[in-house]
């Protein structure tokens, strides 16, 4: 059985491969107090605007499944942060089609890279604009949940 820190990173490298998702992928969920502190961790200086993404697992549940033989269900969330760019654009299109792509390259790697036995697709939901930092931002949860298998 993987670690964690193990599966969190191939989750990253994975949503790394997606076109325009940008550099600021965090493998944990990454908050801020302050408005330094969040322009510092969520805007894309190339672009101006915020752009990244968190990854966490936010449930587990172990089931037995034979004499020292358990199946683990791990469920990943990750969550997705991209400003507006201009008064009525059409990001809303972009952003949609950068979730469709991203959805690919998960179902293309099932084993996350060979951390994990399998997953299931990736579920998306809620996408939906929201205000994150005082930015109004398209704003999307996508849930990987993983099967690995653990002897004892």
């Amino acid at each position: 059985m993987n670690s964690y820190a193990t599966i969190s990173a191939q989750i990253k490298v994975i949503l790394l491969t997606a076109s325009n998702v940008g550099l600021k992928v965090y493998e944990y969920d990454r908050l801020e107090s302050d408005e330094a502190g969040f322009k510092s961790a969520f805007l894309d200086t190339t672009s101006g605007y915020i752009r990244a993404w968190t990854i966490t697992r936010t449930a587990v549940v172990e089931i037995n499944e034979a004499s020292r033989r358990n199946k683990v269900i791990s469920t990943w969330t990750i969550r997705g942060y991209h400003s507006f760019q201009e008064k009525g654009d059409n990001l809303e299109s972009t952003f949609q089609l950068l979730i469709d792509n991203i959805r690919g390259k998960f179902r293309e790697n099932p084993s996350v890279n060979s951390t994990v036995e399998t997953s299931d697709p990736l579920q998306v939901s809620p996408i939906e604009p929201r205000l994150w930092g005082e930015v109004l931002c398209h704003y999307t949860e996508m849930r990987l949940t993983t099967y690995e298998e653990v002897t004892y």
